[in-house]
């Protein structure tokens, strides 16, 4: 079971070269999860619970087995330090815990 979760607006930045992208990450007291995939900063939501959503779909297949066990334990979790109920949360991952993997490059194992 996860402890407290959080999920972070993050931008990715190459040392050598000084290019970025941004996505976010999403970790609790055990597991720790990156996407940053997106090359402009407007692909990010402002909003927190759109952020949220689009945190969910894109989501890999590790990332969901956090997802799963906060719906499984009915956890909120801190978006950029903001706390917000799993009652806030709820719908929009019911929802895109329905749908497949966005993020192909995971490989899904069930019972391993």
């Amino acid at each position: 079971m996860s402890n407290r979760a959080s999920l972070v607006r993050t931008e990715f930045k190459c040392l050598k070269t000084g290019e970025s992208t941004f996505g976010f990450r999403l970790y609790d007291d055990y597991d720790q999860f990156y996407m940053d995939g997106d090359e402009t900063r407007q692909a990010i939501p402002e909003d927190d619970l759109k952020f949220w959503e689009y945190a969910i779909q894109n989501a890999g297949c590790a990332e969901r087995a956090l997802l799963e066990s906060l719906l499984k334990n009915k956890k909120g979790l801190c978006i950029d330090g903001v706390w917000y109920d799993f009652t806030e949360l709820k719908r929009a991952l019911r929802r895109a815990l329905d749908r497949p993997v966005v993020r192909q490059q995971d490989e899904c194992r069930s019972g391993a």
